[in-house]
This record gives structure tokens, sequence and C-alpha cells, in this order.
């Protein structure tokens, strides 16, 4: 769902839609180091195929192994972030003890498209984007979010590998419960499945009247919408490289729309990014605001 100040090198180790054994999940990535190996890879004159794969092959050890994994044994803050989003009003306190709480640094990927998955991760804190990459390597933010929300239920039913890689922007933390240890239970549970249901009905909602956006509206007026989205009188747009992935336009295309509205007065731009100057006529110029 997601153009494109950099795209990532890492679909090429998303495009193979084979399974992995359910133990090489939850997974935890360096998203530095995989492009940085696959980029090497890929830039080699000298057996080029021989090292793009033995560089891949390296990338899936680290992968598969969870290499850069992080799991908080401290109990009482297991405990605090359990009772903060009433986890166990959700999953039954008989799952408490397979739950592991695991920190994700900035630029991580918790999971990745292409994989399967082989537990539920419960979102709790942390800004994440939600990215999905074609096979010719483009990509595109489905939705920015910041928790708490379930991931893995699809795949919980269906069996089907993701279908979209979830990375962070800032320090997150999730739950993580494998599917092994609570398959037979949770199929059952009322409260759970309640939770999920009204989980991806959220997803839905959001999914639907944000492509409608961007499907029927012309670029400038997608723009527009994502500024008044933020709704904010403060300086806004500091980082660009993420949004016209998520509005499903060409950077330089986004660049050359945030000039004309500086141009005619919508926006000012300022050191750190760009302000709003007249709410009223990018109202006028927007369709609709996204669901962020």
């Amino acid at each position: 769902m997601y153009a494109m100040v950099a795209k990532v090198v890492i679909p090429a180790t998303v495009s193979v839609r084979t399974s992995v054994p359910a133990a090489l999940s939850p997974k935890r990535f360096s998203s530095r180091f995989i492009v940085t190996l696959l980029d090497f890879g890929s830039s080699c004159v000298f057996s080029k195929s021989i090292v793009y794969f033995f560089c891949r092959f390296v990338v899936t050890f680290v992968i598969e192994t969870e290499f850069f994994m992080k799991i908080i044994h401290n109990p009482r803050i297991f405990d605090s972030f359990a009772e903060k989003y009433d986890i166990f009003s959700i999953f039954p306190v008989s799952m408490k003890p397979h739950m592991n709480l695991k920190m994700y640094d900035k630029n991580e990927f918790i999971f990745l498209q292409g994989y399967l998955l082989d537990g539920f991760y419960f979102h709790l804190e942390g800004n994440i984007k939600i990215l999905h990459m074609l096979d010719d390597g483009d990509e595109v933010i489905l939705r920015f979010s910041g928790g708490p929300r379930i991931y893995g239920g699809a795949e919980f039913f269906l069996g089907y590998p993701v279908s979209a890689s979830l990375k962070t922007e800032e320090t997150s933390y999730c739950f993580y419960l494998p599917f092994h240890k609570c398959r037979d239970t949770l199929r059952r549970d009322p409260d759970f499945l309640f939770y999920l249901g009204k989980n991806y009905a959220e997803v839905m909602h959001v999914s639907n009247h944000n492509w409608s956006i961007n499907q029927l509206s012309p670029h400038k007026s997608r723009v527009a919408s994502y500024i008044l989205t933020l709704d904010s009188q403060e300086e806004i747009l500091k980082d660009l490289k993420d949004i016209p992935l998520f509005l499903g336009i060409g950077y330089r295309h986004f660049l050359r729309i945030l000039s004309s509205f500086v141009e005619e007065g919508m926006l000012e731009k300022t050191e750190q990014g760009y302000r709003v100057a007249d709410f009223s006529r990018l109202k006028k110029l927007a369709k609709d605001r996204y669901l962020i």
C-alpha cells in the first residue's frame, strides 16, 4: 500500500514467498544492517550474483536467529504495561507465562512482509508505519500507527504469510504471544475474539476511507488533506520522506506541490519544515481528511 526518497532493497528478501519454520518468528531486524549488506551484494562487479546471494544468506541468518532480539525480563515493567493497557481483559490470565515484552529501537522491523508469523504482536506504544512492497521494489505506506493494536489475526486463522511489514519510527514496545501456546484457548475465548473483531473493523474503516481519498483525489488535494489531518498551527512537515509514500505520489512531485502551496500563500517555509498560513484555502482544496 505505499514515490520515493530512497528505495530500500529489503524487498529482495521479501519477494521470495517461501515459508519459514514457525520457530523463526518473532523477528527483529536492524534495517541499516540489512540494507547495507544487500546494497553491497547488488553493487559487486566480480561474481555479482554469488556475492549478492551470499549477502542474502547472511541477512536471512540474522533475521531467523533473532540476532538483534531484545526481550525485557523485568516483571515490574511487564506488569506495568499489562496494567496500563488492560492486557488481561483481552487475553486470558493463563496466557501470561507465555507472553514476552519486547522493545524495538527506531528504524527496526518488527516483522517483514512475506514471512510466516508464529505469534501475535500486541503493539503497545511507539510510532510505527505499516509498509507494503511490490515485487519490483516499489513501496507504499499503508498507515501510521501509535498503538495499541494487535497484529497476527489473519495469520492466526488463515496461516498466510504476512502481507505487510511493520517498521518502527521510534522506540516501540510489543507483547508477543506464540500461536502454539494459545491457539486452542483463544479460538474459543469470547473476550479475545471480540477485541480482535473490533480491531479489524477499525482497520477496515480507516483503510477504506484513506484508499478512497488516494484513488479519487488529485495530488494537490491529497497533500492538502494530509496537512489538514495534522490539524496543528505549529510547525508541520518536518520529516518529508514518508509522506509521499503514504499519499501514493512521487517525492519530487510532492516537493513541487509544497513549493506551489508556498507561492500561493497557503504554507510558509521555515528552517525546520513548513507552517500552515491559510487553513481556509487548504480546506477548500482538500476533498476530505485522512484517518491516521
